[in-house]
């Protein structure tokens, strides 16, 4: 998870700040997947660490887990 440490009186802040990440991590993801899709690709694939906080993100906007190992999953996205 990312989280800004800032000293700030507003406990609030370091959430707010998360959550916009979170939200301009969803939309680059979602112009990826738009930009691939309109190029032609079929399916993209990722790797990610199990512990990563990301991994909500991948499977929000559409990543299945297809392997793992140890450490990490392999995540594929089917375009139409």
């Amino acid at each position: 998870m990312v989280i800004l440490m800032m000293r700030h009186r507003n406990l609030l802040f370091p959430y707010i700040k998360t959550t916009v990440i979170v939200e301009l991590g969803t939309k680059l993801m979602k112009t990826m997947i738009k930009h691939l899709s309109d190029n032609g690709y079929s399916q993209t694939s990722l790797n990610v660490k199990k512990n990563n906080y990301a991994l909500t993100l991948y499977k929000k906007v559409g990543f299945e887990i297809v392997g793992e190992d140890e450490e990490d999953y392999m995540m594929l996205l089917k375009l139409n």
